[in-house]
């Protein structure tokens, strides 16, 4: 299988402290308490560890190249404070690695370290990786120099049709919260509109419905539409 993604997750034993306040408060006992808190808490903090650190994951996935690793279409680092006898596991086609990591540290910081804390963490779980199945690491280490040159700026252009010297164009910027869809029309070097469209949360399942297609309908008229054939932007010349 051809490599399409990487995700950093998380799989955590809930702390006793926790577990006791839910039970305390919520007049349960610690076993139904604890079920609570992995319904609730854990459920929240997977999703928020995954959305939060889908900028740099979807940055890196974007710069590496079509390879095939092994049967597996996915890489994912999960950050555990359990130990664990196995640290590298397939599961579905998704190849888990495990890394012993207290994840608040991730989650707690400002969003410009939690993309470097997020690159550091992809780099340690690929590096377990490399060591196991003699994949190169170099070539994971070009993909992180070029997100540490870019200063960890995850911008690039989804789309551009031209129109004779008209043109126009959706700019992507990835950040930790959300995702900036930014429209622009130029007349040669002229910038004739733009607008930005902010989507959050910011992962492919929420915002990759708006990526169906630029057409231009006329000389004078260019639409931006989504993958449903809605309007998303549109810009009239004249």
């Amino acid at each position: 299988m051809y490599i399409k993604e990487f995700e950093i997750a998380v799989d955590i034993l809930p702390p006793d402290n926790e577990v006791k306040e839910i039970a305390l408060r919520e007049n349960l006992s610690y076993e139904d308490a604890e079920k609570k808190w992995y319904i609730d808490i854990r459920r929240a903090l997977y999703n928020k560890t995954v959305e939060e650190t889908r900028c740099i994951c979807a940055y890196f996935q974007r710069l590496f190249p079509k390879v095939q690793l092994g049967d597996f279409w996915k890489l994912t680092v999960i950050l555990t404070n359990r130990q664990t006898y196995r640290e590298i596991m397939t599961v579905g086609g998704v190849c888990e690695i495990r890394i012993f990591f207290d994840h608040k540290e991730l989650i707690d910081s400002d969003d410009h370290d939690k993309k470097q804390r997020t690159l550091e963490l992809l780099m340690t779980g690929l590096k377990k990786f490399s060591d196991i199945s003699g994949y190169p690491y170099e070539e994971f280490e070009k993909c992180a120099d070029i997100i540490r040159n870019s200063d960890y700026n995850n911008t690039w252009v989804w789309q551009q049709k031209k129109r004779g010297k008209k043109r126009a164009l959706v700019t992507v910027h990835h950040e930790v919260r959300y995702i900036d869809f930014t429209f622009e029309v130029y007349n040669g070097n002229d910038l004739l509109y733009s607008n930005v469209k902010q989507i959050t949360p910011p992962d492919e399942w929420f915002y990759s419905f708006c990526m169906g297609n630029i057409k231009w309908e006329s000389s004078d008229r260019v639409v931006w539409y989504s993958r449903k054939g809605e309007v998303m932007d549109e810009f009239n010349f004249g």
